[in-house]
């Protein structure tokens, strides 16, 4: 996949339209990068204007939308999409940041009418859950106040990921294993899966546990997929990138035709002609980045 996409970057980049309009960026880091601003139509093999994902998103049952989840301009495009797909239709919104036993709290507290966003990260245990500032996803959650969007929780607690790594699908609790329905994947895409849990935890993890967190993210693949597909009126997926990858991720297991739109930062490369992204998605957004610091640097000081 990489490898055909930078061929499409190629073709694409003498003959592309102009960007959309200029956006006032919160992250800066490779922000003069010539891609950043710009949306890449993988299934035309061409740039398009950003509404272009939007209109087609809005057109879609099911949409998943990708994140790098410490970038603020992602959670902002990503609430104008969700803002985009409330005014045509009303989707149940699945967020892999939240686990399945806030479902109860959640629903109750949004039955009450009277749901602001400073109660919701309250009941959400936000802080507490370890996830990047509320206020970075404050955008997603004011569009679904806003337009009354069902909140569905899709994450899998920890405890329970430790168990599913150390003891297998036998660990899962039954009400979760009736909704896990894992389709096999070819061997080129396992050994990807597998590459990129190497590569996230910077190669420093023991061969004998890359098995086991393939299949824990595969785990949560295969549930977020049930949790969209169980939803009358469609559904919208938040999730990180690596989640919504069209080839091997909750696409593959969806099994349902849906919209994928992945947020991805630029990297140092300023050629577009042999910018290399490993992102299988109907839509790529570019975008600047965060910082260029390598987490691995730190993840091995650790």
């Amino acid at each position: 996949m990489r490898r055909a996409l930078v061929f499409a970057l190629a073709l694409a980049a003498c003959a592309s339209p102009p960007p959309r309009s200029p956006i006032a960026w919160t992250t800066t880091v490779r922000a003069s990068n010539p891609l950043v601003g710009r949306t890449y139509d993988e299934r035309k093999h061409a740039f398009v204007d950003f509404q272009r994902a939007s209109h087609a998103a809005t057109e879609s049952r099911f949409v998943l939308l990708g994140e790098k989840h410490d970038n603020a301009d992602h959670h902002r495009l990503q609430a104008e999409t969700l803002a985009a797909i409330a005014r045509a239709r009303h989707p149940a919104v699945v967020f892999e940041m939240i686990d399945l036993d806030l479902q109860p709290a959640i629903d109750a507290y949004l039955a009450t009418g009277r749901a602001t966003l400073d109660g919701l990260r309250g009941v959400l245990q936000w802080v507490s859950r370890g996830w990047p500032s509320w206020e970075l996803y404050r955008p997603i959650f004011e569009v679904v106040l806003r337009a009354r969007l069902k909140i569905v929780a899709a994450g899998l607690p920890h405890d329970v990921i430790r168990r599913l790594v150390h003891d297998g699908l036998s660990a899962l609790p039954p009400e979760i294993a009736a909704r896990v329905h894992l389709h096999p994947l070819p061997p080129t895409r396992e050994a990807s899966l597998d590459d990129e849990i190497k590569a996230s935890h910077c190669g420093m993890l023991p061969d004998t546990m890359i098995a086991p967190m393939s299949l824990a993210q595969r785990v949560k693949d295969a549930l977020m997929a049930d949790l969209m597909s169980a939803q009358p009126g469609g559904a919208v997926l938040v999730a990180g990138n690596g989640h919504v990858r069209s080839d091997r991720a909750v696409p593959f297991e969806l099994e349902r035709r849906s919209v994928v739109v992945s947020f991805v930062e630029v990297d140092a490369s300023i050629d577009p002609a042999t910018y290399a992204v490993d992102q299988p998605a109907d839509f790529i957004v570019f975008t600047p980045r965060v910082d260029d610091e390598d987490p691995c640097a730190k993840f091995r000081a650790k």
